[in-house]
């Protein structure tokens, strides 16, 4: 597995990086046994950078990884100070370790949103300074963020949406982030980027789209969400240049994601509001989903105090 500089940062990772959400309660929720089980068969097939969240509530399912050294990135929502000190304390504690080699702001949407969360970006960087965090950086669906990013020096690494059909990129086209990413890994930023597979609706393109996002010449490393062992292993065989056998292949298409919410569902809009692609609204007292907008991230499942929604 090849392993790159991220960005500006004293950070080599691997060009492939294990996305956990998919692993994690707001999606397959797989037990402790089998998540540490694939994250050491992802550390033995040489991948060392693993992506998560607070919202993904998976920190103890990647402990393996914590003690192999690997590297981890994750993200917080926290606005303030103090909200940001007791999310990267609670990644820390959950982790088991003292120091976290990247942490983010989540979902950033604007320079206006970047600017609210401005005082918890400062925290961040007295916390890299402090050596509790290596770098520190921003996750987004826009364009606008990306290119904001580039001008400051308070961040090191941008983890943008980026994927062969500009699926999720909520203020341009995909030209238009590939520019930004462009002069942001220009501005010597590090980028990862995610949904490489457009939240599951490229998996029938799997190899074309991994590919495309393997090859862009300015994003270092590639976020993709693993949930089995299948999948990990054609995602490595992408990333190394090597064909995905038929047969596995064959299985990992015929399975695409979907969302469902279930007739008793209540109304209450929560979903809608916590999802970022805004692909959910209320229609006669129920949650619908539009699913050509969906990204299958899950996070309205948190939201959702009567779990009547689930992603497959």
């Amino acid at each position: 597995m090849e392993q790159v500089l991220l960005g500006s940062t004293k950070i080599q990772v691997s060009k492939l990086c294990f996305g956990s959400l998919t692993m994690g309660p707001l999606q397959k929720d797989l037990g402790l046994k089998e998540a540490h089980t694939l994250v050491e068969q992802a550390l033995s097939m040489g991948i060392n950078f693993f992506d998560t969240a607070e919202i993904y509530n998976n920190y103890k399912m990647l402990t393996p990884a914590v003690r192999a050294g690997a590297h981890i990135a994750s993200k917080s929502y926290a606005s303030s100070k103090e909200a940001m000190d007791e999310s990267v304390a609670y990644a820390l504690r959950s982790l088991g370790t003292d120091h976290i080699s990247l942490f983010l702001l989540h979902e950033q949407e604007s320079r206006l949103t970047l600017k609210g969360h401005y005082e918890a970006l400062m925290h961040l960087v007295r916390m890299k300074e402090k050596g509790y965090v290596g770098a520190v950086g921003v996750s987004t669906h826009y364009r606008e963020v990306v290119e904001a990013a580039s001008l400051m020096p308070e961040i090191d690494v941008v983890h943008p949406i980026c994927n062969m059909r500009g699926l999720g990129i909520r203020d341009d086209t995909l030209a238009g982030m590939l520019e930004a990413m462009k002069r942001t890994h220009d501005a010597g930023k590090g980028i990862y980027i995610m949904k490489a597979l457009g939240g599951g609706h490229l998996r029938g393109q799997f190899v074309e789209a991994l590919s495309f996002a393997r090859d862009i010449p300015f994003a270092h490393s590639c976020a993709v969400g693993m949930s089995s062992v299948e999948e990990l292993l054609a995602n490595v065989a992408v990333f190394e240049h090597r064909p995905v056998p038929e047969s596995l292949l064959s299985r990992l298409v015929s399975q695409p994601k979907s969302i469902h919410v279930e007739e008793w569902c209540k109304g209450c809009g929560k979903c809608a509001l916590a999802c970022p692609q805004q692909a959910i609204s209320v229609v006669e007292g129920k949650a619908r989903m539009t699913e050509q907008d969906c990204v299958f991230c899950g996070y309205c499942v948190r939201e959702c105090e009567g779990f009547f929604i689930k992603v497959y």
